[in-house]
């Protein structure tokens, strides 16, 4: 559990609204609230505050409830839900039942303090809180609104020592191994991590930092590798866009040689395949293409060196129309994403030939790592 200079650390970058009636939340713990937060802002009427909240990107609200009716209780904290999904609620209540309980489980209430419940209570439901929010923060209703940056991410991970994956590729081939944070900087991570997997990484290679304990993954290159500690260097992006995402179909490298031929006013044009999957080709050009435009249709022949244990015909061509997703530039050259779709029988025959590659890939990492 967080301790409570890193809690304060966490909760100074925070908005906290209190909605009351009686002061009896302010009577109690004003001191301490004021202390700890960015800003604090106080209400004594619902509706007031459901119309400031479309104008107020506030991220926790502690709320007095003095009523019996709970139903009409539950019915705001809906509507506070249906405005701001994100924020987290710590409801006040001298009126302490099962029923109660379980309505806050079923409404997403962080925490629920009662008549007898005292400031470590009211940290400890701060510290979920906190969790919580870091766990959302690049949730897209939050977009360009984000308190929180990685380095918050880290320190927190750090703190906890929270259970962390290193997730990198070799040849498309996903290597997960546990790590530990050992420490960091704003550029660098310095991690401990499987000498195995170090072994399948070099300079300048993608590698995520996953984190299951707070549910956010965070995207670095390798800056060093030493075998003999077991350690990597990481560099990283401090910007909260540093964040990555699942790939949904796995993507292998194909032996050397494969390319795509793509078909632009009446030209054939001949590009290297970095990586493929079952519905999207990665390619790298030398050279600029000006003609080429992102978000257009072209059509395309793939070579994958698809021999005939995988299709009836030797180096069976994949003919299809592809929507140009992305174009980027490297120091490599020009990379370019191809999207497109096939029929079923193609499909059959690139997704055989993805799985025998994935077969010799591992092949090739255990004569790596064994």
């Amino acid at each position: 559990m967080l301790n409570v200079f890193l809690l304060t650390y966490f909760t100074k970058k925070l908005d906290l609204v209190i909605i009351e009636k009686n002061s009896s939340i302010t009577d109690k713990y004003n001191d301490y609230l004021q202390s700890i937060f960015k800003n604090v802002k106080n209400y004594d009427s619902q509706e007031e505050f459901l119309i400031d909240l479309n104008e107020n990107n506030f991220d926790i609200l502690l709320l007095d409830n003095e009523v019996i009716d709970i139903e009409s209780t539950f019915l705001f904290i809906k509507e506070i839900h249906k405005i701001n999904p994100l924020i987290k609620i710590i409801l006040f209540s001298k009126y302490v039942d099962y029923h109660i309980l379980i309505k806050c489980f079923k409404y997403n209430v962080t925490g629920f303090m009662s008549f007898n419940s005292n400031e470590q209570d009211l940290k400890d439901f701060l510290k979920i809180s906190v969790r919580r929010l870091l766990l959302n923060n690049s949730h897209k209703f939050n977009e360009n609104k984000n308190k929180f940056d990685v380095i918050d991410c880290l320190n927190f991970l750090k703190e906890e020592e929270a259970k962390l994956n290193l997730v990198n590729h070799f040849k498309g081939i996903a290597i997960i191994r546990t790590a530990q944070i050992l420490e960091f900087d704003e550029q660098i991570i310095k991690m401990k991590a499987d000498n195995t997997q170090l072994r399948t990484m070099k300079k300048d290679n993608q590698v995520v930092i996953s984190s299951i304990h707070l549910g956010v993954e965070i995207l670095t290159t390798t800056q060093f590798v030493d075998l003999e500690k077991d350690e990597i260097h990481l560099k990283y992006n401090n910007l909260i866009d540093s964040y990555v995402h699942h790939r949904k179909t796995p993507r292998v490298d194909p032996k050397k040689g494969s390319n795509v031929i793509i078909e632009l006013n009446k030209k054939l044009i001949k590009i290297d395949i970095v990586n493929i999957s079952i519905n999207h080709v990665l390619c790298l050009s030398k050279d600029l293409i000006p003609d080429l435009k992102i978000h257009s249709n072209v059509k395309i022949s793939i070579n994958c060196n698809i021999n005939q244990k995988n299709s009836n015909n030797l180096n069976y061509i994949i003919k299809t129309t592809a929507f140009v997703k992305e174009i980027y530039s490297t120091a490599d050259g020009e990379k370019i994403l191809l999207r497109f779709k096939l029929n079923k029988q193609d499909y059959e025959i690139l997704d055989s030939y993805i799985s025998f590659r994935i077969k010799e890939i591992i092949m090739e990492l255990k004569d790596i790592t064994y």
